[in-house]
């Protein structure tokens, strides 16, 4: 019972947390307590427990893994937005949909089960 608890509360009791943090120290602080593993810390350490260390090892190379496409979509969206609006979006959504798409492929091909 206090798993399901833990699943059901941690990340988004971590999300409104640094969203208050926001509204009260200013964007700054805000922007750096987002770019911090607020949400996949949590679930990643549920995996640790639900399933092992092995797997919350190779979920968290994946979450990772993940993190570069992310960063690549806001860096090109905000040279991007200004000039063209409208048109980038959907090219970009596409751009990063695929990137992660293959990304989860590639991490999920390499782990295999014990």
């Amino acid at each position: 019972m206090t798993l399901l608890a833990l699943k059901l509360l941690l990340a988004p009791l971590l999300v409104v947390a640094s969203a208050l943090a926001g509204r009260r120290w200013g964007p700054r602080v805000a922007g750096t307590l987002v770019v911090l593993p607020i949400v996949a810390g949590p679930i990643l350490l549920i995996l640790y427990v639900d399933h092992g260390g092995r797997f919350a090892a190779v979920a968290a190379r994946a979450a990772t893994i993940a993190i570069v496409p992310l960063a690549l979509f806001a860096l090109i969206w905000s040279a991007l937005s200004r000039p063209h609006r409208l048109v980038t979006l959907g090219f970009l959504r596409c751009c990063v949909e695929s990137s992660l798409a293959s990304t989860v492929s590639r991490c999920s091909a390499s782990w295999s089960p014990s």
